[in-house]
């Protein structure tokens, strides 16, 4: 008689072949390197715009002048967008890119900083009494926000332990940023009363250069 094993084998082997690729996500290939004084964003979506955003701390003798970065640039049929931050000093940093047509973020250091992508130490984002997406909680002595939407406006704030946009208002290693604080430094868009689907929010620390990447779900 003859076996149906084969006949079997080949019809499965053939219904996999038929399933849809696109069940599987492929990985970002969104990445940051460095050069010299540029900074370089690849694996972008070709011919569109990505948002770079970074802090450094550039050594000026016996102190750091410190500097902070908030670029959109248009990447060219390849992918890539080139930033030059036209100083040499700047491996003290940390840095983040979002690919606005596709929403990957990535986050780089230089290989001699001692900056690195962390946790939040704190709460995190959560709603207020009112039921919007508007509180951070993070332990440090002061913050550095930037917020990056959908569309590409891009919004910047630094909250200061116990200062005037920190909510509980008290000198206590822990900063709860107002959403009040963000102000527009690329775009046209309003000012933001909540964090929203799709939003990728940086949080520095510049004491450790420490960086955690938040995208809004």
């Amino acid at each position: 008689m003859l076996s149906l094993r084969p006949v079997r084998s080949l019809f499965y082997g053939l219904a996999l072949l038929a399933m849809p690729l696109c069940a599987i996500a492929a990985p970002s290939r969104l990445a940051v390197t460095f050069s010299g004084t540029e900074v370089v964003i690849s694996g972008a979506t070709p011919n569109s715009r990505a948002v770079l955003v970074g802090l450094a701390q550039e050594p000026l003798g016996y102190y750091s002048s410190q500097r902070t970065f908030c670029e959109t640039l248009n990447t060219d049929s390849g992918g890539i967008a080139h930033f030059d931050t036209k100083s040499e000093r700047l491996w003290k940093s940390i840095w983040g890119a979002v690919d606005l047509a596709s929403g990957d973020y990535f986050v780089a250091q230089p290989e001699r900083s001692r900056g690195r992508q962390t946790e939040f130490k704190g709460k995190g984002l959560g709603k207020g009494a009112n039921g919007k997406l508007s509180k951070l909680e993070q332990e440090g002595q002061w913050l550095e926000l930037m917020l990056v939407k959908p569309g590409g406006d891009v919004f910047h704030a630094l909250v200061v332990d116990g200062g005037p946009f920190d909510e509980d208002g008290t000198n206590d290693g822990v900063v709860h940023p107002s959403v009040d604080a963000l102000e527009l430094v690329k775009g046209k868009g309003e000012k933001p009363d909540e964090y929203r689907a799709d939003d990728v929010l940086f949080v520095i620390n510049p004491d450790d250069l420490s960086m955690v990447v938040v995208k809004v779900k």
